[in-house]
């Protein structure tokens, strides 16, 4: 019998493959002599040209030469920095076609659990200007200062001078910042060697009260040119908040632990469904403004309280949902590890004159378990809203002895929520409802609200 001939695949050659689905990173997959290839701007159903890049033992990286047969949902990105920039990895791909990719990894990924029903993603009717936080780092190149968003799994900064996704008061907020740096000699940080002093520039927008707040992150106690800076950046007037944020640490992470105002608010309003919300810089609050809403009546949907509950709000941020379930709950518990955001929330829930919710900051799951073994707290709805990472199992554990009537996940990563939801669905719990939600168009994320029930 003849043997089959194994193709000797080398680095920088070039090679033409048929790409078969996006990776988690919304990167086209194909495959040549078993072995898989990432090409970055390759869709499904393509077939392309590629050049070898990287080789590893179990998959390449390809950089895409030519479309020889393109895909039927290609389209022409509008964002000039789409093929430079990290932040969109799917913009060539025609929006209604993004969200069936969305639900289709939505069902690869609960493919092994039971659920009721799985309902189609609720998209946007206009997918931009919806970002209400922005971090931009700040970088020199060639003797210039540059502000931009990181290339894809880089810190090399793409110059930026607006981001189709930002609301367009933080594009306002970034063009005057970057007038200012260009007037001034101030130095830039350069990761390398710890030195220089501008790091960040964090821009947030209260979307529905034209608000925004801009603080900058700085390797240093002092801001220098701190009056042209406020001169520079109060000609917009819905700015009401200047603050720096002082990290010296060497790490990737934007926030250091102190903030100062140096000019207005510590914070800025924001009005959604009747209630106010004053948010910090650095306090987690939902980044789609005009998605937020929807998000919103989902968990009261599916909350479904009578005003007799007591609830949970693991992970709770500023107190978005609390405050929003608060006037139908007998009590609301909120917890949260950032002390910033709890700190907003009891602002928050002063402001609105609610008294009928306690926020608690430190580690979810240990208070948790403090307040169920130690002060008999029961629970009849969990509202469960984690990083990416999903869940501690120890937190897993505690909401299972709490055995609630219902559990409401809000999962912006469905690796995760797969892997959190089997442990539910294995002790007590089965899944009634699963909502995509699309929180964040051009990327491969999704929101995922999922309604748990008690079995008993």
């Amino acid at each position: 019998m003849k043997r089959k001939q194994v193709l000797r695949i080398r680095k920088n050659e070039h090679y033409i493959i048929n790409i078969d689905k996006l990776g988690t990173r919304g990167e086209g997959l194909g495959y040549i002599d078993g072995l898989m290839l990432l090409v970055k701007n390759a869709l499904p159903e393509e077939k392309v040209e590629v050049k070898i890049i990287k080789l590893y033992k179990k998959y390449g990286i390809a950089k895409l030469i030519k479309v020889i047969k393109s895909s039927p949902f290609r389209t022409d990105p509008p964002c000039i920095y789409f093929n430079l920039c990290g932040g969109c990895q799917i913009q060539n791909i025609r929006y209604s076609e993004q969200l069936k990719i969305k639900e289709a990894k939505i069902k690869e990924f609960l493919s092994e659990l039971k659920y009721r029903i799985l309902l189609p993603v609720i998209s946007m009717k206009t997918p931009y200007y919806f970002r209400n936080k922005a971090q931009f780092a700040i970088g020199s190149k060639g003797g210039y200062t540059i502000t931009g968003l990181y290339a894809a799994h880089s810190h090399h900064i793409i110059d930026t001078e607006q981001c189709l996704t930002q609301d367009k008061l933080i594009n306002k907020a970034l063009a005057a910042f970057r007038s200012f740096i260009c007037e001034t000699d101030i130095s830039i940080y350069n990761e390398h060697n710890h030195q220089g002093l501008l790091r960040h520039i964090v821009i947030r927008s209260a979307f529905y009260e034209k608000e925004i707040s801009v603080c900058i992150v700085i390797n240093d106690k002092y801001m220098p040119e701190k009056t042209a800076l406020i001169e520079k950046l109060t000609t917009i007037k819905e700015l009401k908040s200047i603050s720096i944020n002082i990290n010296r640490n060497k790490g990737d992470a934007v926030f250091g632990k102190d903030t100062a105002v140096l000019w207005g608010r510590s914070r800025i309003r924001e009005s959604i469904m009747g209630i106010i919300y004053e948010i910090s810089p650095g306090s987690f609050f939902q980044v789609n403004s005009l998605q937020t809403q929807v998000l919103a009546s989902l968990v009261m949907k599916y909350s479904n309280l009578s005003g007799k509950e007591v609830v949970w709000d693991l992970y709770c941020g500023t107190g978005f949902f609390s405050l929003l379930l608060a006037k139908n709950a007998a009590k609301i518990y909120g917890i949260d590890i950032m002390e910033e955001a709890v700190n907003d929330a009891k602002n928050n829930a002063e402001i609105n004159d609610i008294k009928n919710v306690d926020f608690i900051s430190g580690k979810v799951e240990d208070i948790v378990i403090d307040y169920t073994e130690n002060k008999k707290t029961a629970a009849d709805i969990v509202i469960l809203d984690p990083p990416r990472k999903g869940c501690d199992l120890t937190l897993l554990e505690a909401i299972v002895k709490m055995s609630p009537d219902r559990i409401i996940y809000v999962s912006c990563n469905p690796v995760s929520l797969a892997g959190d939801l089997k442990y539910l669905t294995q002790n007590k719990f089965y899944i009634d409802s699963i909502q995509p939600v699309d929180m964040f168009p051009h990327t491969v994320h999704v929101e995922t609200v999922c309604c748990l029930k008690n079995m008993a």
